[in-house]
């Protein structure tokens, strides 16, 4: 869009507040307000917008004329001639509607919203017409806000589809179907109900101005708007959110007008029939045990007794593989700090056990409630008592996300020395009988652990690899008790002096979960730690987000093969403003390489990873580093094995002396559209909408959004790969971690 347009609507939210006379008008519409909902819907004279209430907005008026044409037509006057053929229209279908201005008056931008918002109306439209630099542009488009509810958007696609129909004009290219999410549009992010702005046709294309003169063609626009309101308003989806996380039984609830009408109601899941219902009330129990855990789409089509059929679609996200969490590592010795971290994204809350496992076999459990659409924090040192090596499963009614973060003073045992930080890891949702560590050192200021828990009532026999860079492949052999943590000093098992990767197998069918904690202080200077849940498997592709080689910054790459052939590789680095630069090397059968990533693309880089390989292998990314002089640590992570569409992060933290960042890569042609939901823990939320350009790297700064308790949850336009980091000072501990998020399907 252009920047004459951009300025449009930034004068729409700067227009100067309205007159006195003005004020006391939209405040004496306001007490309409007292009117209760249900005595304006029993006014409705019938009709297919029998009970809904709407506030048209007309927009610009008085001193304010908007864009003009090439010959001197105002947009404010176009928009109040449709405006109140629009509300005609809606009256005859049996609406309520009520006007922001029914003269070229001036009105503030907040005096629209407030009049809506005290009316309690259903919906809220604003009308305009766009404008250009040039007399050639022409097309239609309808604006939602960024943190627009599904009822915006549904409204949005019918009215522009409508719109383009009826006056043969294309819809934009931006957005999603012609509808665009802004953040800069004081009406739609103020208004407390479903809000769409309509941009029906530019006022600044000189033969698109003769047909905004004519009162027949304005009265053609007015009727599609009223046709794509009129369908949008036959069905709409209450719940579930478009946030949630939905596993189990969960109940569709639709909001269908003139239901008497209804002859059935037809649902369908990824084109697939999910069940029929002919009979109040018109919801919906959908079996997510069926699916598969992703991104599924859910179709609505409604048939009325006249024979005319409304239809509308809503993405689910089905995991219930989120019910269930473990985490191997954990301890609440002297030093150490230990916490679980919750978000709940859904409208109800759930309720959830955790059982503390602990060496020998014995158990603790504790049950919770996780309130709706929060985020929660235990500190496992109140639970367990001090002194505990702990591990811990979840198993929750609905789905959640579960991390850990745990700060400390660790004390090496080799040469005594104290490394203060913390490390974070977002849980796995199952245990496996295989298990991949493509890094792990046991050379001078390295200690390298292995923790591993057996949820199950059978002993585990477990086979480990110790994979060097050499080749020499060291076998060992371990049980892990029934309900049982166990932890493994690699130092000791696989001697001292070593850079390797580890493949763990249960031999006996019993699965564990397997997880790495690494205690270092590199280069002498920086200690720390960091901790990584385990690969189930090997993958043809990793992906990294976070990456940096500025000055304190030193970033790796650790590639394991524990195939019988070797591996060609392939790396292909993303920076901040788009482009990528590959590298290949082979990885010899059962070893594991290192790659200098500072070495690779050179020095203040903010750079993102992509790695692909011909047979299967695991991926991780060490980074160390002094941030900005008061966090001298490092952290590690496993890759994902593929964009997605939608991620979600339980832990984060902004207030003092935390530092929190998303990380975002795009490794596809196309440019994807962020919209980011932050969570706080009494709550609230806040939700961003960020660009991310085709083949690139973005980073974004979370302090700057909210300071609190705080978990997120990620939509993208087009899959990404998301990943956090997190830099702190906790008590007197200084440090850092990062993680890739949580995304329904993606292996855990």
């Amino acid at each position: 869009m252009s920047n004459t347009i951009l300025s449009k609507f930034e004068e729409m939210r700067t227009i100067r507040r309205s007159t006195a006379f003005i004020t006391a008008t939209i405040l004496a519409l306001a007490t309409l307000a007292g009117v209760s909902a249900k005595t304006e819907r029993a006014r409705a004279a019938g009709g297919s917008l029998a009970g809904w209430r709407f506030c048209i907005d007309a927009g610009h008026g008085g001193s304010d004329a908007g864009a003009v044409g090439p010959t001197g037509l105002r947009e404010s006057d176009v928009n109040l001639t449709v405006a109140k053929d629009l509300k005609s229209l809606l009256e005859s279908r049996g609406a309520t509607v009520y006007m922001t201005r029914e003269a070229d008056i001036d009105v503030s931008i907040e005096a629209r919203y407030t009049l809506a918002n005290n009316l309690k109306v259903d919906r809220f439209i604003s009308v305009h017409h766009n404008s250009t630099g040039d007399n050639v542009t022409n097309y239609t488009m309808v604006l939602i806000a960024e943190n627009a509810s599904p009822e915006s958007r549904q409204l949005g696609e019918r009215v522009v589809t409508q719109l383009s129909q009826v006056l043969g004009l294309p819809k934009t290219a931006l957005g999603e179907k012609g509808v665009w999410p802004v953040g800069y549009v004081g009406v739609l992010n103020h208004t407390n109900m479903p809000a769409i702005l309509t941009e029906a046709a530019f006022i600044s294309n000189t033969a698109q101005e003769t047909k905004l003169r004519a009162p027949n063609y304005l009265q053609k626009e007015a009727e599609a708007i009223a046709m794509g309101v009129d369908e949008a308003a036959r069905i709409a989806i209450t719940s579930p959110s478009d946030t949630a996380l939905l596993g189990g039984q969960q109940t569709i609830v639709l909001n269908l007008f003139d239901t008497g009408s209804v002859r059935q109601v037809d649902y369908r899941l990824d084109g697939e029939p999910d069940g029929v219902e002919t009979a109040q009330p018109f919801s919906h129990t959908l079996d997510t045990t069926k699916y598969s855990d992703g991104k599924r789409s859910l179709q609505m089509e409604v048939e009325y007794t006249d024979g005319k059929i409304y239809s509308t679609t809503r993405d689910l996200l089905i995991s219930n593989a989120a019910r269930n969490w473990y985490f191997a590592e954990g301890t609440t010795r002297e030093g150490f700090d230990e916490y679980l971290t919750f978000m709940n994204p859904n409208e109800a809350a759930t309720l959830f056990e955790v059982r503390y496992c602990f060496s020998g076999g014995a158990t603790l459990d504790r049950a919770y409630s996780a309130p709706a659409k929060t985020r929660m924090t235990i500190r496992v040192n109140d639970v367990v008592g001090p002194d505990k090596d702990v591990s811990c499963t979840i198993h929750a009614e609905n789905p959640l996300v579960v991390e850990r973060p745990m700060y400390f003073y660790y004390t090496s045992p080799i040469s005594g020395g104290v490394w203060q930080g913390g490390h974070n890891v977002l849980g796995v949702n199952q245990p496996a009988l295989n298990w991949y560590f493509a890094e792990g050192c046991t050379a001078k200021n390295f200690e390298e652990y292995l923790c591993l828990v057996n949820p199950g009532d059978q002993d585990a026999a477990i086979d480990i690899f110790y994979m060097p860079t050499d080749g020499n492949v060291i076998p060992k052999k371990e049980t892990v008790d029934a309900h049982s943590r166990k932890t493994i000093f690699v130092n000791q098992d696989a001697g001292p002096d070593k850079e390797l990767s580890v493949k763990i197998v249960s031999t006996n069918n019993v699965p564990i979960v397997a997880e790495r904690p690494l205690y270092f202080n590199f280069g002498g200077s920086w200690p720390g730690g960091s901790d990584v849940m385990g690969a189930t498997a090997g993958s043809l592709q990793w992906y990294f987000a976070e990456g940096y080689t500025g000055t304190g910054f030193s970033e790796w790459l650790c590639l394991q093969n524990a195939d019988s052939v070797p591996a060609n590789v392939t790396v292909n680095y993303f920076f901040k403003n788009g482009g990528n630069q590959p590298k290949t090397l082979q990885i010899p059968a059962h070893s594991r390489r290192n790659i200098s990533v500072n070495q690779d693309v050179g020095p203040d880089k903010e750079v993102s990873v992509s790695v692909t390989s011909n047979v299967p292998i695991v991926a991780e990314r060490p980074l160390y580093y002094n941030y900005h002089g008061w966090a001298a640590c490092g952290d590690t992570v496993m890759g994902a094995n593929r964009p997605a569409s939608d991620w979600f992060f339980a832990e984060g933290y902004t207030g003092s002396g935390f530092e929190e960042w998303l990380c975002l890569v795009n490794p596809a042609e196309v440019d994807s559209r962020v919209v980011a939901t932050f969570i706080k823990n009494n709550g609230d939320s806040v939700t961003r909408a960020y660009e991310v350009p085709a083949l690139s790297r973005f980073t974004m700064l979370v302090n700057q959004v909210c300071s609190c308790e705080v978990s997120v949850v990620l939509h993208a336009s087009r899959p990404v790969v998301a990943e956090r980091p997190l830099y702190f000072v906790y008590k007197k501990d200084a440090g850092g971690s990062a993680g890739v998020g949580f995304s329904p399907g993606l292996p855990r």
